[in-house]
């Protein structure tokens, strides 16, 4: 591989290291500000297993899922219906949605974290679990190989 060559990719390894781990970090900090939120007690009004857009799942794959569980809550004498939670908008199995689903029965008792200035915001708080590390892991391995890489052509210029 030509020295030019080598730098693009060590310096494209660095940038998508970076991104990985910059999503990942944001996406944590974002879980840290919902778990100071309060809390209330909601029911589930309907949950279902749905299909995810076709075009997003990898050839020879399945087509991924979702779970989708619509609940309500009242703040302040107000009642809100919304259907945020954490694995809302992941690509599951339909094993793993249907889990889910099978988790939050209509009609059971969840707890709902809401914003403190915008209740209408919500997210149900058993869902509160930190992002997969995996995608952390990799960015920052991604990111020191292409710093490895220049590093070796750096000292190999001083050769």
């Amino acid at each position: 591989m030509t020295r030019r060559r080598t730098v693009v990719v060590a310096i494209a390894c660095m940038l998508v290291g970076f991104a990985l781990t910059r999503v990942r970090t944001s996406g944590s900090a974002h879980l840290e500000s919902v778990r100071e939120w309060p809390r209330v007690t909601g029911r589930v009004l309907a949950a279902d297993v749905v299909g995810v857009n076709r075009m997003s799942f990898r050839l020879g794959g399945a087509p991924p899922h979702a779970a989708s569980i619509q609940y309500e809550y009242v703040v302040h004498e107000t009642t809100y219906v919304d259907d945020r939670h954490a694995s809302r908008d992941a690509r599951l199995t339909e094993r793993r949605a249907r889990e889910i689903v099978d988790a939050h029965p209509p009609g059971r008792l969840v707890p709902v974290a809401h914003h403190p200035l915008q209740p209408w915001e919500s997210i149900l708080a058993t869902d509160h679990h930190a992002p997969s590390m995996p995608a952390s892991i990799l960015g920052y391995m991604i990111g020191v190989t292409g710093f490895m890489m220049l590093l070796g052509l750096l000292k190999g210029f001083r050769t």
